[in-house]
């Protein structure tokens, strides 16, 4: 069933990565199909937006912490990314340097809506579970 929400003027819309915001939002911003959560008011309009980030899944093969690139190697192919200004490397919840990301560990990329940054990188340990 689909159901069509009022949204309110100026709605507040922040990008969540691994269950923490990293980035404030227009509602424009939101051209494409995403995983949201909606806070909705009781006279059935959206008052917040909590925006799922899209991901990436795969393994470090390059960091270059001068240029603030990380090379991510998935199914598809080895992409290299840029990091935003203020992305997050992650171990757990702890927060790491750039450096210490490693090639050949397994990380999860959050990025921005258009794909074409990182906003935050979650380092995975070696059974499968997040850090």
């Amino acid at each position: 069933e689909i159901t069509t929400f009022k949204v309110a003027k100026d709605v507040p819309v922040k990008l969540m990565f691994n269950e923490r915001p990293v980035q404030d939002l227009s509602f424009a911003q939101l051209a494409k199909p995403v995983g949201a959560n909606l806070i909705v008011s009781d006279d059935k309009t959206v008052s917040a937006i909590n925006v799922n980030a899209p991901s990436q899944r795969g393994r470090i093969t390059a960091v270059d912490a001068e240029k603030r690139t990380i090379t991510l190697d998935n199914e598809e192919r080895g992409q290299t990314l840029e990091l935003a200004s203020d992305a997050k490397v992650l171990v757990g919840r702890e927060e790491m340097r750039l450096t210490e990301a490693r090639p050949g560990t397994m990380a999860t990329v959050g990025l921005t809506p258009d794909r074409r940054r990182v906003l935050g990188i979650q380092i995975i340990r070696g059974d499968g579970e997040r850090e």
